[in-house]
């Protein structure tokens, strides 16, 4: 599951949203939806989660790869990570 946790201006709650699922392996990330739920929130800032159902909770590359892209999307949106 990924979820964002969006913030408002004061660093408040603006919204909850789960914006993917996956299996025990796999959960994919859509910049688009990523982009599509900031704005439909209003949000200034952004807390991404998901979680890891089988093993260790440590990031792989592909998290931190996919970390990078999403911080780089949203900054050109003007939305904290």
């Amino acid at each position: 599951m990924i979820a964002i946790t969006s913030l408002d201006n004061a660093g408040g709650l603006a919204g909850f949203d789960i914006i993917g699922e996956g299996d025990v392996s796999f959960v994919g990330i859509s910049s688009r939806k990523v982009i599509e739920t900031v704005l439909k929130r209003k949000a200034t800032g952004v807390i991404i989660t998901h979680n890891h159902p089988k093993g260790q909770a440590f990031p792989s590359s592909a998290d931190l790869e996919a970390t990078k892209t999403i911080r780089d999307i949203l900054k050109s949106v003007d939305v904290k990570l």
